[in-house]
């Protein structure tokens, strides 16, 4: 039960810090070298990717409680099978998309130069709001770290159609692809703007 709360509560403040960098980045990102800003733009990321460990660890640890784990995972799957269970389904993938969306956003945000600074406080609203759009789908309506007390029991495991090597590449491959996609499209937005 710990591991659910603190990861609900974890993507909550992901949540809750993206949209604080939303206004920051149109109202008050004026000057580049603002140090408390730049951390700010952190967050996210550092919550995100702290939900993301928690749910990891869930599955190694096999706390069936969780829902999500218990679907997903099984006490004898192998350790690479439990760390691929993370994105087996929608509730985990859409974390690791949320955590990807979020590192992306701040290393593209952070490359701009100093006289692009406008275009890119559009850009980096933009990506925020992404970032807020898919912590809020995770938290309310596909939430990983639903759980049920007392545990089920042993767990149901991994369907068998997932249950392959390239299911530890191919997905988080997949995900680089879209999420890099994400920043050039906010860039270009933020032009068109």
């Amino acid at each position: 039960m710990v591991f659910a709360i603190a990861g609900n509560f974890l993507t909550a403040l992901a949540a809750v810090f993206s949209l604080v960098n939303v206004v920051l980045s149109l109202f008050f990102w004026k000057d580049e070298e603002n140090r408390r800003v730049k951390f700010l733009f952190a967050l996210p990321v550092i919550s995100l990717g702290l939900s993301v460990l928690i749910l990891v660890a869930a599955f190694v640890a096999n706390r069936f409680e969780i829902d999500y784990v218990f679907s997903h995972s099984s006490e004898n799957a192998p350790f690479y099978l439990k760390i691929s269970a993370l994105w087996a389904g929608q509730e985990g993938s859409l974390l690791l998309w949320s955590f990807m969306q979020a590192a992306f956003s701040f290393f593209a945000v952070r490359q701009v130069k100093a006289e692009d600074r406008m275009g890119a406080n559009t850009a980096s609203a933009v990506l925020n709001l992404l970032v807020f759009f898919f912590s809020a789908l995770v938290l309310f309506f596909s939430n990983p770290f639903s759980y049920t007390l007392p545990p089920p029991g042993e767990g149901s495991g991994l369907n068998p159609l997932l249950r392959h090597t390239g299911m530890v590449f191919h997905p988080p491959s997949l995900y680089i692809g879209y999420v890099g996609l994400s920043v050039p499209f906010a860039f270009s937005l933020a032009g068109a703007i």
